[in-house]
């Protein structure tokens, strides 16, 4: 398997897996910021895995008691795999991006036409300044 959970061991909890951070961490569901205090946070109005468009999962890089759930999330590289398990389905993604905009640039939650996933956080470390943006689209593993 693509992921870094073999299929019969597929959570039964909507997660987010980075191989190369080494997380696997539940997508947190809600309507206001206090959701991301438990960690990963799927942006209310944007997608689902299962419908294509913008999937936006956001999480801090910092919090003023220690690092945040997305703190090494310069580490990411293109082409790197990401899985997001979502209603018992596994929905595999491949890193085509990595970049810093301003805070300001809301855009990057707009729905897209094209299926993806977009993690974004602060940027630079210690700053709200900016946010580091890492897009992925779907990755079919060729037979």
């Amino acid at each position: 398997t693509f992921g870094a959970i073999k299929k019969q061991d597929i959570p039964k909890s909507n997660t987010l897996v980075v191989p190369r951070l080494d997380m696997n961490l539940p997508i947190n569901e809600g309507s206001n910021n206090l959701t991301l205090e438990k960690g990963t946070w799927r942006r209310p109005k944007t997608s689902t895995p299962d419908k294509g468009g913008n999937t936006v999962i956001v999480g801090h890089r910092f919090t003023y008691s220690a690092a945040g759930i997305f703190y090494h999330l310069d580490k990411i590289r293109v082409d790197d795999p990401i899985v997001i398990y979502w209603q018992g389905k596994e929905y595999d993604y491949k890193v085509i991006s990595s970049t810093i905009v301003p805070a300001t640039q809301l855009s990057v939650e707009d729905d897209s036409k094209d299926a993806r996933l977009t993690l974004y956080t602060c940027a630079p470390l210690w700053s709200f300044k900016d946010r580091l943006v890492v897009v992925a689209k779907p990755w079919q593993e060729k037979l």
